[in-house]
C-alpha cells in the first residue's frame, strides 16, 4: 500500500480521480434514465437534436466539430464513428483519423480508427499541416557522413521524423553545413518553383514601429522569405488568419502585406484590413484593403446574410389551439415568438411537447426544407451512456499503463 500512494501523486493527482469518479456516477446515472427522444448522428456527419434541428456541430478550438449533449461535449467524428464503425476494435487504436487531413469532413467514409502513433505519422504527411505544405516547403536531402547516397525528404519535419533528430537539429545542420549525431543534412534549391507568376518580393516591415526586419520579405501574393531561404504562407491560428514570428511577437501575414504594398494605414480610423473574399487565407495584396472598424464589421455582416439561413434554425408551426385553421408558418422560434407576442423558451418548450400555451396558441416543429436528409445518408441513435462508458473505459485503461510505468521507474 505505501508504493501505491506514490504512483497515485506522481501519475494523476487527486483531481483526476474526482474526476474518473464523476465520470463514472454519470454513466451509471444515464444508464439508469430512460429516455423519451435522443440525438442523431448521420453518416454525413450531421448531428439532429432533441428538438429536430440538425447541424454540423460547433467548431471547437482544436479545429474539430463537437456538440454538448447531457452536460458532456462530444466530438462529432467519434459520434459518428462510434455509430457506424462500432468500438475500436484494438484498445490501442483508438483515435479517430481524418483520411482527407480535413477535421471538418466527418463523412463516415473519411474516417478510420488508428493508434495515437499512427495519427501523428499520417498527419506529417498531409499538405496542410503546418504552414504551407509540400509546394512550398524547401526538400531536404539527407544521408551518414561519408556515404555516397542521399536520401531526400518533403521538407524540415518530414527528415526530422525520419532520422529520429529534431528539428532544431536539422535545420541547423543544414545551414551550418555541420553533422548532427553522424548524419549531415542540406536543402534542396526548388529552381523555377521558387518564383510563382506575377509575383513580387519587397524587404519586410514591422506594421507597429515601421522598421525593416534585416533578411525577412514579403510577397505580394502572401508569402514570406526567411533567412534560411525557406518560404512560407505562414500559420494559421484558431481565428483562421496566417500568422507568424515578427518583432518578437505574433503578428499576421495580410498586415504584412498590406504594411510593405499598400503602405501604412492612411488615417488613424481606416487601420483595420479586410480581406474582399472573406477568405483570411488569400493574403494577395488585390485581395487586401484598409478599412475602419465599423465597415470591417459590416463586411462579415454581409457575409454572415449571405449564408444559407441557418443550419440551427427550426422552423415552426402555430395556430390558435382547437381550431381547426391551417398551420401558420414561421422560419424560426425567434419569428413564431415574435408573432404570438410569447418568449422563445416557451415555444420551444410547447413545440416540444406538442401541447399549447395558456389556452391560445398550440405549436410544432414543422419540416425544415433547408436540412432534407440528403441521398445515401443514413441517421443512427446516439448512445450517449455508450459513449461515456467508452469514454471512462479509456481513460482507465491510460491510467494503468501510466500506473505500471511509473512502478517501473520507481523500482
Amino acid at each position: 500500500m505505501l508504493r501505491v500512494q506514490p504512483w497515485r501523486a506522481l501519475v494523476f493527482g487527486d483531481n483526476a480521480w474526482l474526476s474518473l469518479a464523476y465520470r463514472y456516477s454519470s454513466t451509471r446515472l444515464l444508464q439508469g434514465k430512460p429516455v423519451e427522444k435522443s440525438w442523431q448522428i448521420s453518416s454525413h456527419g450531421r448531428c439532429r437534436n432533441t428538438f429536430g434541428i440538425v447541424s454540423a456541430g460547433n467548431l471547437s478550438p482544436s479545429g474539430y466539430k463537437r456538440v454538448f449533449i447531457s452536460g458532456h461535449h462530444f466530438y462529432v467524428h467519434r459520434l459518428v464513428a462510434f455509430a457506424f464503425l462500432g468500438r475500436a476494435p484494438d484498445p490501442l487504436a483508438w483515435q479517430v483519423h481524418h483520411r482527407d487531413g480535413n477535421p471538418c469532413n466527418n463523412l463516415v467514409e473519411n474516417l478510420e480508427y488508428v493508434t495515437p502513433r499512427q495519427n501523428i505519422l499520417q498527419s506529417y504527411e498531409k499538405p496542410s499541416r503546418g504552414n504551407s505544405g509540400p509546394s512550398l516547403s524547401q526538400p531536404v536531402m539527407w544521408r551518414p557522413v561519408g556515404s555516397l547516397e542521399w536520401r531526400t525528404c518533403s521538407s524540415i519535419t518530414a527528415a526530422a521524423l525520419e532520422t529520429g533528430l529534431s528539428r532544431t537539429s536539422v535545420r541547423r545542420s543544414c545551414l551550418g553545413r555541420i553533422s548532427i549525431k553522424g548524419l549531415e543534412f542540406c536543402q534542396v534549391n526548388l529552381g523555377q518553383d521558387e518564383h510563382l507568376p506575377g509575383e513580387v518580393w519587397r524587404p519586410m516591415h514591422d506594421p507597429k514601429s515601421g522598421h525593416e526586419i534585416p533578411r525577412r520579405m514579403v510577397s505580394s501574393l502572401g508569402r514570406l522569405h526567411f533567412p534560411s531561404g525557406r518560404r512560407s504562407v505562414g500559420y494559421k491560428s484558431k481565428a483562421g488568419y496566417l500568422t507568424t514570428w515578427c518583432g518578437g511577437r505574433i503578428e499576421s501575414v495580410h498586415r504584412l502585406v498590406a504594411f510593405a504594398f499598400l503602405g501604412p494605414p492612411p488615417t488613424l480610423q481606416r487601420n483595420h484590413i479586410n480581406h474582399k473574399d472573406h477568405d483570411k487565407g488569400n493574403n494577395a495584396v488585390e485581395n487586401l484593403e484598409y478599412t475602419t472598424p465599423s465597415e470591417n464589421a459590416l463586411h462579415g455582416l454581409t457575409k454572415a446574410a449571405s449564408r444559407q439561413a441557418g443550419s440551427n434554425v427550426k422552423p415552426v408551426a402555430s395556430r390558435l389551439n382547437g381550431s381547426q385553421d391551417e398551420w401558420t408558418q414561421h422560419r424560426s422560434i425567434s419569428s413564431a415568438a415574435r408573432a404570438c407576442g410569447l418568449k422563445p423558451g416557451s415555444v420551444t418548450r410547447w413545440a416540444h411537447r406538442g401541447g399549447s400555451h395558456k389556452g391560445k396558441f398550440e405549436f410544432r416543429f414543422a419540416e425544415d426544407p433547408s436540412a432534407p436528409t440528403r441521398p445515401g445518408e443514413e441517421w443512427r441513435n446516439v448512445d450517449i451512456a455508450a459513449h461515456l462508458d467508452e469514454r471512462l473505459h479509456r481513460k482507465l485503461s491510460t491510467c494503468s499503463v501510466s500506473i505500471k510505468t511509473a512502478a517501473g521507474l520507481l523500482d
